[in-house]
């Protein structure tokens, strides 16, 4: 975050802002910190902002959000040619309604793309699957 914000100003650059979103959504998210302030600063047009959408939905959806069904559903389109965000919303959907069949899905195309860190965190929202999730993210030194 301390690199993208040293790149300039974010109020100039809707790529920048598009990206400082989508890397607070995710510090949030995954550090255990999780900020329902963060869920509207997503909206900004540019280079991230399909990152940016879903990974503040997602977050909407871990938070409870009030407005988090509204917001997994708009940022849909953020899915429509980006593999990552199409996980992320699988995973926010799982979240929001407990399915355990968006959950794998998001778990399918993580391992497709090759990546684990996501794997993992989807992995400790399946039943049975925790323990597996705690392991390659302590094998990583991230709490799980």
């Amino acid at each position: 975050r301390a690199r993208a914000a040293a790149v300039g100003d974010p109020a100039n650059s809707p790529a920048l802002a598009a990206l400082l979103a989508f890397t607070d959504a995710r510090l949030a998210l995954n550090t255990g910190n999780p900020r329902p302030d963060l869920v509207r600063q997503a909206h900004h047009a540019g280079l991230y902002d399909r990152y940016a959408t879903a990974a503040t939905a997602e977050l909407a959806a871990a938070t409870h959000h009030p407005e988090a069904e509204q917001l997994v559903e708009a940022a849909q389109r953020a899915a429509e040619e980006n593999d990552w965000a199409a996980a992320c919303l699988a995973r926010a959907r799982g979240r929001l309604h407990d399915d355990q069949k968006a959950l794998h899905e998001s778990l399918t195309t993580w391992e497709r793309l090759g990546a684990r860190y996501e794997r993992a965190r989807t992995l400790a929202l399946i039943p049975g699957r925790e323990p597996e999730a705690a392991s390659e993210l302590s094998a990583w030194g991230v709490d799980p």
